[in-house]
């Protein structure tokens, strides 16, 4: 009898181990799931189409772009090639994402009859649409952007309209801070070109989303 006990209680053991094994071996692979997914962003992006090398195929990055890290007016921009590139993709039955069709008229349009007087915007800034031919990554890197006349990426966005400016006085901070205008942004898929100038791929962008009042502490 005493043997009897000793073999059930080591069966419902080793039970007990296998469920804990498999659940283990579930969440490992759940992880290798994640990590391997290509829009990771400790992950290498995955090239969607190979192209061949270039030499035409180069990215200069005017100084007026370095700091907001978006370009519409690039250098040299390879119209053709990158015409061609689009060409390719849009054969894949890849579709660019688009805030505003362009065949819609897009205005930013203020009127003071509808301006709300019990409101006070801490920070100017200036709507603007985007057409990137260069964008800086969420790695902090610069690729060309697939645009043409044609076919296009374009996203909503927002920038300051001076560089770290004072929030409007109304915004009120003790002694110790001051107010700060700064550039917020948010990220957006886009289709670029990678680093290597060998393949498309689609990634995370930083695009000027708004301009933030924040609270800077004053020395």
């Amino acid at each position: 009898m005493l043997n009897f006990q000793i073999y059930n209680s080591l069966f419902y053991i080793v039970l007990i181990l296998i469920q804990i094994y498999e659940i283990d071996s579930n969440d490992s692979a759940q992880k290798s799931k994640w990590i391997s997914n290509p829009h990771s962003l400790n992950s290498k992006d995955k090239i969607l189409l190979s192209i061949e090398p270039n030499r035409n195929l180069a990215l200069t990055i005017p100084e007026e772009c370095e700091e907001l890290g978006i370009c519409e007016s690039v250098p040299d921009y390879p119209h053709k090639i990158i015409s061609r590139i689009i060409k390719q993709v849009l054969e894949r039955n890849i579709t660019f994402h688009m805030d505003v069709d362009p065949n819609d008229s897009y205005m930013y349009v203020t009127d003071e009859s509808f301006e709300i007087y019990e409101e006070e915007e801490l920070c100017t800034s200036k709507p603007k649409l985007y057409y990137p031919q260069a964008a800086r990554d969420a790695n902090k890197k610069w690729h060309l952007i697939l645009n043409s006349v044609e076919i296009s990426q374009n996203f909503i966005g927002e920038h300051c309209a001076l560089k770290y400016s004072s929030c409007n006085k109304v915004a009120f901070f003790t002694n110790s801070y001051h107010g700060v205008c700064v550039q917020k942004y948010m990220q957006r898929i886009m289709y670029g070109i990678n680093e290597e100038f060998t393949g498309v791929i689609k990634t995370l962008f930083d695009v000027p989303s708004c301009c933030s009042c924040i609270a800077r502490i004053s020395y």
